[in-house]
């Protein structure tokens, strides 16, 4: 064997052990996509996630300053671009129409800002959110949107930054005006710890589906509970609330903890699989460098042994 070989050999379960890392650690470090999936120009990305057309709306906007661009700075982080929402699905008008007072007639129902009133109704239609719009009619604080226009959808979603989570845009300064300082901080905490929790759930079902694990059933049981969350946020009165936060506590934690045994599982077979991986390269490492360093010093040892045999001779 000569030296070219004897280092090739050598190498090789280095290089394999180092693949095999590097795809660990390709998955370990694997992210669910951003809201925004490519590295273009932000204005390039909002106006795709907006609409498949062209949005004179959103590009109109976005080359004014203040509070006309406002929005389209505010609806890239809104959960709404996630769904292909176009301006005129909330303001009315044509989005498709490079002229202001044509895309802004009332013969395509442009409507600006929506009366505060209205907004219940706006977000609640069939195709956007017609169950929680339901629940919300059941509500105490409806009955005070029809006359003042708050607490409305944008009260505690935003208006153009919406999140499904109302952590990053409700405080307890939007409850204050109504409610007492102490039991709008007992039902803010309550809410925010409740999605915290969901926070937890969905990156463990994240993670199950990423190891190609059935989640049919633990996914049923999460709507479930989200369900009664809804209710809890959208209708319940102030004495129902806390008992239908235990119920939620308690259904939750169960499914986290059900879910955490089932994660903290395959992480240890992980670990088990890169160990085994890595002693098993390990082992073959020491072998072969042991086998080829033997037979380098025996073809050594023969060298020697002829060339002494030359000078004898």
């Amino acid at each position: 064997m000569n030296k070219n070989s004897f280092r090739l050999v050598l190498t090789l379960p280095l290089v394999i052990l180092f693949i095999f890392a590097d795809n660990l650690y390709a998955k370990k470090e694997k992210k669910i996509p951003a809201e925004m999936p490519n590295a273009e120009e932000p204005e390039k990305q909002i106006t795709k996630a907006i609409a498949q057309e062209r949005n004179f709306c959103y590009e109109c906007h976005s080359s004014l300053s203040g509070k006309l661009k406002n929005p389209c700075i505010d609806i890239k982080d809104s959960v709404h671009t996630q769904g292909v929402l176009q301006c005129n699905s909330c303001h009315g008008g044509n989005p498709n129409l490079f002229d202001a007072k044509q895309s802004m007639s009332k013969e395509d129902n442009f409507v600006g800002r929506p009366k505060k009133e209205d907004i219940p109704a706006l977000c609640g239609k069939v195709e956007c959110h017609n169950v929680a719009y339901v629940q919300f009619q059941k509500s105490d604080h409806y009955e005070s949107v029809k006359k003042t226009g708050e607490p409305n959808c944008t009260t505690c979603h935003g208006v153009h930054n919406t999140r499904f989570s109302v952590r990053e845009t409700l405080s307890i300064g939007s409850c204050i005006g109504c409610h007492e300082i102490s039991y709008a901080a007992e039902i803010l905490t309550a809410v925010f710890e409740i999605e915290s929790e969901f926070d937890r759930i969905q990156k463990s079902i994240a993670f199950l589906e990423s190891k190609n694990i059935d989640v049919g059933e633990v996914t049923s049981k999460f709507s479930g509970i989200k369900g009664v969350f809804c209710q809890f946020v959208h209708v319940f009165p102030q004495d129902l609330m806390v008992f239908s936060k235990r119920i939620i506590d308690l259904e939750a934690k169960e499914l986290s903890d059900e879910l955490g045994k089932k994660v903290s599982m395959l992480r240890r077979i992980d670990m088990l699989y890169r160990m085994t991986f890595a002693i098993i390269s390990i082992v073959i490492l020491i072998f072969s460098s042991f086998f080829l360093w033997s037979n380098y010093n025996r073809k050594k040892g023969y060298q020697q042994k002829a060339a002494a045999a030359k000078i004898v001779n």
